[in-house]
């Protein structure tokens, strides 16, 4: 029987591609919208430690209960700025691999990860430039998938319909299937 106390990476991510299939949902939306994405990305990885990627996402948004009110009762649509896609690029370090056990036969190995990066979104009422920060977990599944969980910032200038502008943190959660070739 083998017996390890110290092992290195199950799957070497040197010069690998990663294309990845996912979603996300805005956690920190106004009391009118409601506002979720799917995404593409293609990722390569330099090292076992840095990646940088490329990702489009289709926005989805929906009026929230408090909108449907405001339309009923005053006749009235409210004047949120809201996304409609987004592309961006991101350069990504991981910072902890480990691994942990399920049972004596199942190991499961992760990536904590951070990645700062730039992005353009196009909303309602223009296309504005946006600063982006992730932070969150790569499971690695074998030497050909991953799972991706996290956090990601988007902040951004957004511009009401009436011209008022500010600028703001849109904070989603999000999870991504990915294929390592």
């Amino acid at each position: 029987e083998k017996l390890y106390s110290v092992q290195s990476r199950h799957s070497d991510l040197r010069l690998r591609p990663e294309i990845m299939v996912g979603g996300g949902y805005n956690l920190t939306n106004n009391s009118y919208l409601r506002s979720y994405q799917g995404d593409v990305s293609l990722r390569f990885h330099i090292s076992n430690r840095f990646s940088v990627a490329a990702a489009y996402s289709w926005v989805g948004n929906s009026f929230s209960q408090d909108a449907k009110q405001l339309i009923d009762e005053k006749g009235v649509l409210p004047d949120v700025p809201y996304a409609l896609n987004k592309t961006e690029g991101t350069v990504a370090y991981n910072v902890f691999y480990g691994k942990f056990r399920m049972s004596m036969d199942t190991v499961y190995y992760f990536d904590q990860y951070v990645a700062l990066g730039a992005g353009r979104i196009a909303m309602n009422t223009g296309t504005e430039t946006a600063y982006i920060g992730d932070v969150g977990f790569a499971f690695w599944m074998n030497t050909w998938g991953s799972v991706r969980v996290g956090i990601k910032d988007y902040y951004y200038k957004e511009t009401q319909q009436s011209g008022r502008s500010a600028y703001a943190h849109n904070i989603h959660g999000h999870l991504g299937v990915g294929y390592i070739f």
